[in-house]
């Protein structure tokens, strides 16, 4: 499936999604003062992310951050707080009910030899592509931190971050519409 068909599906499912419903949280409205980013993560908008291949178990190794081309990442460790929960369990909704980019992934840093326990135990919750960076390639070269946190990389440049829990609806509406402003198939909204 081509980009802008993923895209155009993701339209037509969030158009569906918000004709039913009936209150202004279920209709996607923006929540009020939406930031999708809450605190620093080390990497930043615009910042070039460098092709990499990981190991994403049943599906072999991958090449992340293409040269072109949009792909959403979410960086994650086996060790992320609780809290953080929400976000990966949101993204997780969405990838289930096809309204993530194809060849999404979440890129988990496990550093140590002995994590196959942890790394598995990640796997079996999420229906998402799960990428491992051991040997920390990824965190070291763009000071990744504060995860998770996930980015909408256009051309292997990073245009979107959000970290929110994604806990309500209208959280989710706006994250979805987000995706499809900054991937390049609406209008820009400049923060």
């Amino acid at each position: 499936m081509s980009v802008p068909k993923v895209y155009a599906r993701l339209i037509v499912l969030a158009a569906v999604w918000s004709v039913g419903c009936t209150s202004s949280e279920e209709r996607g409205t923006r929540p009020p003062n939406w930031r999708p980013v809450t605190m620093a993560h080390g990497i930043a908008i615009d910042a070039q992310i460098e092709e990499t291949s990981l190991d994403c178990g049943d599906e072999g190794t991958r090449q992340l951050a293409p040269r072109s081309g949009v792909q959403l990442i979410t960086f994650s460790t086996p060790y992320d707080c609780s809290a953080c929960t929400p976000h990966l369990a949101a993204l997780d909704s969405l990838k289930k009910q096809g309204m993530l980019p194809e060849g999404d992934a979440m890129v988990l840093w496990a550093p140590g030899e002995n994590l196959d326990h942890e790394v598995g135990m990640v796997r079996g919750k999420t229906h998402r592509t799960v990428c491992v960076d051991q040997k920390g390639m990824m965190w070291d070269r763009h000071d990744l931190q504060h995860t998770p946190v996930t980015v909408l990389l256009v051309d292997g440049r990073v245009v979107y971050m959000n970290d929110r829990l994604l806990d309500s609806e209208s959280q989710r509406a706006a994250f979805l519409q987000d995706l499809m402003q900054y991937s390049g198939t609406g209008p820009h909204r400049s923060d």
